[in-house]
């Protein structure tokens, strides 16, 4: 297994829709060690993260790969996406959630000390709970 990152900027969205998921590929399973995201605007926001209801179903568009921290490991199997064919649903439970005040840069970061599982196929979303649409950076390290 091999440790890749990704970073990216995009933006949100409207209130209580996704605004970003990870999708595991279909030959490995995937750690999700950390996820850190910080506020690109001053707009304050509250965002969950969570295995969406329709798991296994997303489809995503205009995927972005992850980047192996090794030049010498393969190319990931594991994506990033803010656009979707079939987007995901909203989890119906949320396994972290954090919000900000309408602080430029403010942020937080959630960690998975022993690593998250996300079996082959399967997908996690953050998900907008209620801001304006506001722009955000976001930071993964995974295992594959």
């Amino acid at each position: 297994m091999a440790l890749y990152d990704l970073g990216a900027t995009y933006s949100t969205g409207a209130s209580n829709l996704p605004s970003s998921s990870i999708k595991a590929g279909a030959s490995s399973n995937v750690r999700i060690y950390e996820i850190a995201v910080n506020n690109n605007a001053a707009i304050a926001c509250s965002f969950g993260f969570g295995r969406p209801a329709n798991d296994g179903s997303v489809v995503q568009t205009g995927t972005t790969s992850f980047q192996p921290e090794s030049i010498a490991d393969p190319a990931a199997g594991v994506k990033f996406a803010t656009t979707w064919s079939t987007a995901p649903t909203s989890p119906s439970v949320f396994l972290r959630r954090g919000a900000w005040p309408a602080t430029l840069y403010y942020g937080f970061i959630w960690t998975f000390p022993r690593g998250m599982i996300l079996f082959t196929n399967k997908d996690v979303c953050m998900w907008n709970i209620v801001t304006a649409t506001a722009a955000m950076q976001v930071s993964i390290v995974v295992n594959e």
